[in-house]
């Protein structure tokens, strides 16, 4: 649980001039995050071993508890923008004796607002209206020497777009 007594947000997020920051005032994020990995012990040969993670975020709450600015934009029990509801990231990969490793993930986002007034319309230059929810497909590579105390991690993001 985060409880804001002064959030400071972007004017554009508020209809205000783009480079701006406004005090939004009390605002409240509550939620609960839960993330899990199995590794098997035996793998699909004796040199790579297989495991899984689950990860995701449940943000219950987030939202303005007043309303902002000296022209008091009606925001109070609005959700932020970009805060969604849901979060989640499912990754399988396999491990190598050699020092070599592959993931291959998906990560979602649930819909979300772009705007503090919680536009649902959305408008041809993106900054209102409701943000739909999306998955990703992510893939990364790793490499890690034995008896040194460091690795290379390459990884691309939206591989399928």
């Amino acid at each position: 649980m985060l409880d804001f007594k002064e959030l400071i947000v972007a004017g554009p997020l508020l209809g205000v001039a783009s480079g701006t920051l406004i005090n939004a005032g009390e605002a409240t994020h509550a939620g609960g995050e839960l993330y899990l990995k199995h590794e098997w012990s035996e793998g699909l040969s004796p040199n790579w071993k297989p495991w899984i993670t689950l990860s995701g975020t449940y943000l219950a709450k987030a939202e303005f508890d007043s309303n902002v600015g000296e022209g008091a934009a009606n925001v109070r029990g609005n959700r932020i923008p970009y805060a969604p509801k849901w979060l989640g990231d499912l990754s399988v990969g396999l491990t190598g004796t050699n020092g070599l490793g592959v993931t291959l993930g998906v990560h979602y986002v649930g819909e979300q607002f772009s705007d503090a007034r919680n536009t649902i319309a959305q408008s041809a230059d993106g900054t209102l209206g409701l943000v739909p929810s999306y998955s990703i497909l992510n893939l990364g590579l790793r490499f890690q020497p034995e008896r040194v105390n460091w690795d290379i991690y390459l990884s691309a993001h939206n591989v399928l777009d």
